[in-house]
């Protein structure tokens, strides 16, 4: 954190009226902020060497009203960073009956697909389309759980770019940069990020942007930190019941820009040509294993 959080900061304006049991617990909470925010009080008593009565004591000397108080104030700080942890711990407590887990997992998809849909907005549509398919190169970045969506994406636009490049992490930010620093205006960058984001992403982001490369952005909401730097954004919600993020909505955000560069670029003759092309490859009903020539290794 490039500043301490207000808690932090309390904790360390009233260290001198700790007690000596009461500044063990303010130092142990200072070095690990961010495990002691997902504690409950029993968890924190025990792993700071102290007891439940000093962290109410704690507390009380912080001016809370008790340690829930204090508990939520932590987690302010951390609230994106840390959601899974509260999911998977109000989820344990809740029981995890297999079932209920994918009943809830299917709800929260639909949700997610219609939060997108209520941010749809036709000129973001039509000028995701537009930077795209005008691009010399697209490069498309995606880091962490973003980078299997790069990949999704790389497939499916693959057939609408003169050259594209896949930016998903692999070797690292020395290996990344280099690459979007031949990126110019003729090119553009579709950049994948959902919670938790990735700072090396937001850090790319932002330097194309100063550079005059257009970004298209796919992201989970308008607060996102890539969106002051995209010239269009397209937005799928991400909140699960359980993990940090869901990928349902990104998912249903790049198969219909896809489907509207189709439109935009593809002709009638065109499907029917990739079709014969493919089909020597394609399995039909009734034909037994190998029957084909090109089926045999």
């Amino acid at each position: 954190m490039s500043t301490l959080s207000p808690i932090l900061s309390l904790i360390l304006n009233q260290r001198a009226a700790f007690t000596a049991s009461q500044g063990r617990l303010a130092d142990w909470i200072l070095a690990n902020p961010m495990l002691a925010a997902t504690m409950g009080i029993e968890e924190l008593a025990e792993a700071s060497g102290v007891s439940i009565a000093t962290v109410n004591r704690f507390v009380k000397t912080l001016g809370l009203n008790g340690y829930a108080e204090f508990r939520t104030r932590s987690l302010d700080a951390f609230r994106r960073t840390i959601a899974p942890v509260e999911k998977l711990r109000e989820r344990k407590g809740a029981g995890a009956d297999p079932a209920g887990v994918f009943a809830d997992g299917y709800a929260s998809a639909e949700a997610n697909l219609a939060f997108a849909r209520d941010l749809l907005n036709a000129e973001a549509c039509a000028v995701a389309a537009d930077v795209l398919a005008r691009a010399r190169t697209v490069a498309i970045v995606g880091l962490g759980i973003s980078s299997a969506l790069a990949q999704f994406a790389a497939e499916h636009l693959a057939q609408f770019a003169p050259a594209q490049v896949v930016l998903t992490g692999f070797g690292g930010p020395a290996r990344m940069v280099p690459r979007m620093m031949r990126l110019e205006p003729q090119d553009a960058a579709l950049v994948i990020t959902l919670p938790r984001y990735s700072a090396t992403t937001v850090r790319l982001t932002r330097s194309l942007h100063e550079r005059g490369v257009p970004v298209v952005g796919i992201t989970d909401a308008p607060s996102s930190p890539i969106v002051p730097f995209c010239r269009a954004v397209l937005f799928g919600g991400a909140s699960h019941p359980v993990l940090f993020a869901s990928s349902v909505g990104i998912v249903a955000a790049i198969e219909a820009l896809a489907a509207v560069l189709m439109l935009r670029t593809q002709t009638a003759a065109d499907a029917a040509k990739l079709t014969e092309q493919i089909y020597p490859f394609l399995f039909e009903d009734g034909e037994s294993d190998g029957s084909r020539p090109e089926d045999e290794w």
